[in-house]
């Protein structure tokens, strides 16, 4: 943890942000395996990679390698198209 600067970053804190630099094409991928539509991969590019940084500021020791990424990132994203779908669900009836 850094003490005095809040501009500097944990070790942990760089290292998963620098795996998650690393996965942004992975994350638009997955995107494309729910949405079809260009806005609709972008709004859930956007929203994967905000919960992801929350994550990473809650728990930086929990992403060690590009795998842990890739997991954090995918259950990031399955849960947001649930959470749309059970809208979806709510507005139909």
């Amino acid at each position: 943890m850094t003490t005095g600067n809040p501009d500097l970053l944990s070790a942990d804190t760089a290292r998963a942000l620098q795996l998650l630099k690393a996965a942004l094409p992975d994350v638009e991928r997955m995107a494309g395996r729910y949405f079809r539509s260009s806005e609709e991969i972008a709004m859930l590019t956007a929203r994967t990679l905000m919960r992801a940084r929350e994550a990473i500021r809650r728990d930086p020791a929990e992403i060690e390698t590009e795998s842990d990424m890739r997991a954090l990132l995918f259950r990031i994203q399955h849960q947001h198209v649930q959470e749309l779908l059970c809208q979806d669900t709510r507005n139909v009836g």
